[in-house]
């Protein structure tokens, strides 16, 4: 019942904001870049689950574990917040 990688219709979500992750590893000798990104997306979490594909300037990486919703003080959904691990090209 598990989908086949590469197998579904590719769809773009607009209005995305995204930003670089932190990383819990400790360098204190060599400056270092995050690969991994946030992504806060303006649709519902059931649309974007782990292991789902995204690209973003030409670079591959995937859902990261569950999507958590952003909720309003009115109980409003403001968008849905999903960590991306870059995968391999």
């Amino acid at each position: 019942g598990d989908p086949i990688a590469g197998t579904g219709d590719p769809y773009e979500i607009e209005g995305c904001a995204v930003w670089p992750r932190g990383t819990s590893e400790e360098s204190y000798r060599a400056a270092t870049t995050a690969e991994d990104l946030v992504m806060l997306a303006p649709v519902e979490e059931s649309t974007l689950s782990s292991g789902l594909a995204v690209t973003r300037r030409g670079r591959n990486y995937l859902v990261d574990g569950e999507p958590l919703p952003w909720v309003q003080y009115d109980g409003a959904l403001a968008g849905t917040q999903v960590n991306l691990k870059r995968a391999a090209d």
